[in-house]
């Protein structure tokens, strides 16, 4: 997607609701008890359509732009402490098949936080200008 177009994508902010997809992982994992299930927690990334459709109607402008940029940074060095925790913590595991459990089940989470972190912070940013 080109960053500099002129207006933002058009969202419902009850798209946002599609994250509560994000629950069917530890559901269909107790059912099955298959560890991949725990991927169905990147549905949790929906929530972040709650926030983009917030903003839906602003027009992109310099500010915007430097907001979401600003954004994508802070929320990309909160995801990047997360997996590097999560992933030292996997290998004090001695189990190969507790870290795979434990990072199947923790990756998914942080990078559906993480995008959601990017939304909440764009919208924070550009309603403290509005003010």
């Amino acid at each position: 997607m080109n960053i500099l177009n002129s207006d933002t994508i058009k969202i419902k902010s009850w798209m946002g609701c599609l994250g509560f997809l994000g629950f069917l992982g530890p559901i269909v994992y107790y059912i099955s008890k298959n560890t991949t299930a725990f991927l169905f927690e990147v549905f949790f990334a929906f929530f972040a359509l709650y926030w983009e459709g917030k903003f839906s109607t602003n027009i992109k402008d310099e500010k915007f732009i430097y907001n979401k940029l600003r954004a994508g940074d802070m929320s990309g060095k909160f995801g990047l402490v997360g997996v590097i925790i999560i992933i030292f913590n996997a290998f004090t595991n001695p189990s190969i098949e507790g870290r795979y459990t434990y990072l199947i089940m923790c990756l998914p989470i942080i990078l559906s936080v993480q995008i959601i972190a990017r939304s909440f912070l764009l919208y924070k940013y550009e309603k403290k200008i509005q003010r």
